[in-house]
């Protein structure tokens, strides 16, 4: 069942939680992308 359709009740659960605080953290906490040494864009 998708969420997107009519009368889905939509679940947030302790698992739910649990991941998306740890992608939000790392997100958030170091370089996600970043350029190897050498590469110049300038």
């Amino acid at each position: 069942m998708a969420s997107t359709q009519k009368k889905v009740t939509f679940i947030w659960s302790e698992a739910c939680e649990k991941s998306f605080q740890e992608l939000k953290d790392r997100l958030t906490s170091a370089p996600v992308l970043t350029l190897s040494k050498g590469n110049d864009l300038s």
